[in-house]
């Protein structure tokens, strides 16, 4: 009678364990599974970062061309009008010394 006691107890022990055991192996899957999506979750906001990171990168590209052609054009713009100003200047130079001889000519008739 004892032996069929200890029997059946060691009996229920092994269904304990193996109780335990399936529901820590049902604990691990789950685990498992969560990491995986964990995993999966982070590749596709990783994704959305680059992606919205590489959209940020072509709209200030895009923007600095802008800019930098309008850079150019105000600078073209600047450099026409200085040569501009020159050849007013060169000009007004040549009719004052122009004016000046003219002036020195007069004079001299006038002696």
């Amino acid at each position: 009678m004892k032996c069929l006691y200890i029997q059946n107890h060691i009996q229920s022990i092994l269904t304990n364990t193996k109780l335990f055991f399936y529901e820590d192996l049902e604990g691990l899957k789950q685990l498992q599974a969560l990491h995986e999506q964990i995993v999966k979750e982070a590749k596709e906001l990783k994704e959305e970062v680059v992606d919205a990171s590489m959209s940020h990168h072509a709209s200030a590209v895009k923007e600095l061309k802008g800019v930098s052609q309008q850079y150019h054009s105000l600078k073209s713009q600047y450099t026409e009008k200085v040569s501009q100003l020159e050849m007013a200047y060169l000009i007004k130079d040549v009719s004052i010394k122009l004016l000046e001889e003219e002036l020195a000519m007069e004079k001299l008739l006038m002696l």
